[in-house]
């Protein structure tokens, strides 16, 4: 009997291997949730923030934005890899939830950085740099961890709807974000919503004490990731060089689209009779109806990984965003409808590129070397996160916000190029790896 035959139920169609319940799986996509309301949260704040309470000109709001929201991504790239490391040697659950307390901790420093820079003689732009560098470093113990997991809960046959419903539980956190977070500066002041945040901190960290558990097997903990056997492992399999460049090039759609709207709204909104804050409002409400397609592709996306494969769905995935990133270079008011049928488009591009990278490196990733095979799919996602987002807010600031856009499409589109040339050789050698790990478990069993 293998590992697949031992399913005795299902959530939602994903098979349940044993050592995993039905309330594990709950708890686990609730922590999700939770976890991305406080991933998108920076985002969302940050560009009244800096201009309401530190006092950033408009002139350097999109280099500026950009460098602070890149400061998570530096500390990512010289963790992530680490951080997944010790998920394979510690265990995902202990992980995860101290990283969510702590980050309720630095998520209120980073709110009363101004406060904090006087008291130790910085500036408040520099004391800004120093708590939203401490908040990615603290970010960074939290999300890593749900890819291995769902790797841990679930059989190859299922995973791609496991992701699926990973992205969906991140598409409703982002909804709450930039939906009800998004207005609270201008119900309740912009001091009250880092408090909230933090509230969501620390609510995280309950809801992954009780109700996660490990499912790593002994030889994992006996076989911790090394990063010279992932370095040769992902030199020679196509799989996983896919997975890391369609992570390198589309994770970024995310970060930029959301980031730059947010600049953009703010630093437009007295041209067009708003305040930063009202703008902030909408800014919320054009930045909800992106999750909300991103959430909805998750349905279709989650289907389609298991049924067409994981690259024609990142090609497909791609294909939208790039459509979306294209059209928003000839949109001038970012206050009118025409930004939403691009925004839609990004936002459901979005999912499938992710579903499809973190179950490609799944599926490619020996059993032992899940968390480590994670973890370096998280530094490439930094890498390009920090030399995609950086390279956005300077041409936003050189030229327009709509040229940025226009960078991100082309780019985009010279990826597919490239994905189109490898996609037969990638399909093959996963079809390899598949029957191999396939055979592996009827042998174990038979022993």
């Amino acid at each position: 009997m293998t590992e697949q035959s031992k399913t005795n139920s299902k959530f939602v169609g994903i098979e349940i291997p044993s050592g995993v319940t039905r309330r594990n799986f709950y708890f686990l996509y609730t922590a999700a949730f939770l976890v991305n309301v406080l991933m998108v949260f920076p985002a969302v704040i940050q560009p009244v923030f800096l201009k309401e309470i530190i006092g950033i000109p408009d002139s350097k709001a999109g280099s500026i934005n950009s460098l602070l929201q890149n400061l998570s991504q530096v500390a990512s790239l010289f963790l992530a890899g680490y951080v997944g490391f010790l998920s394979d040697r510690l265990g995902r659950r202990i992980m995860l939830m101290s990283g969510a307390a702590i980050t309720g901790l630095f998520i209120i420093s980073f709110g009363y950085s101004k406060e904090l820079g006087m008291i130790v003689g910085l500036s408040p732009e520099y004391a800004v740099y120093v708590t939203r560098f401490i908040l990615g470093v603290a970010l960074i113990f939290t999300w890593p961890h749900f890819s291995p997991l769902i790797a841990d809960y679930t059989n190859p046959s299922s995973r791609g709807k496991a992701m699926a419903m990973y992205g969906i539980a991140m598409g409703l956190g982002t909804i709450l974000s930039f939906g009800a977070i998004g207005q609270m500066p201008r119900v309740f002041g912009i001091y009250n919503s880092f408090l909230v945040a933090a509230g969501v901190a620390f609510l995280a960290s309950i809801v992954i004490w009780a109700g996660l558990v490990d499912r790593m097997s002994e030889e994992k903990k006996k076989q911790p990731g090394r990063f010279k056997e992932l370095m040769a492992l992902v030199k020679k399999s196509t799989p996983l060089k896919v997975s890391y460049a369609a992570t390198f090039i589309g994770r970024a759609d995310t970060p930029i689209i959301r980031l730059l709207m947010m600049v953009w709204l703010v630093t437009a909104a007295e041209k067009h009779g708003l305040t930063p804050v009202k703008a902030t409002g909408i800014g919320g409400l054009i930045m909800m109806g992106f999750a909300v397609m991103a959430m909805l592709s998750n349905v279709v996306a989650g289907p389609l990984v298991d049924k067409i494969g994981r690259v024609a769905t990142i090609i497909l995935s791609m294909a939208s965003a790039s459509i979306g990133f294209g059209l928003l270079y000839f949109v001038d008011n970012p206050f009118s409808y025409a930004v939403a049928l691009p925004i839609g488009l990004i936002g459901f591009g979005m999912s499938g590129v992710v579903i499809g990278a973190n179950t490609l490196a799944a599926d490619a990733a020996p059993r032992y070397l899940v968390g480590t095979v994670m973890g370096g799919l998280n530094t490439v996602q930094s890498v390009g996160l920090i030399l995609l987002l950086q390279a956005a807010g300077v041409i936003r600031d050189i030229f327009s916000t709509q040229f940025a856009f226009m960078f991100k499409a082309i780019l985009n589109v010279l990826f597919i190029v490239w994905l189109l040339v490898v996609r037969k050789k990638c399909e093959a050698e996963l079809t390899l790896t598949a029957n191999a790990e396939n055979l592996g478990a009827a042998e174990a069993v038979l022993k």
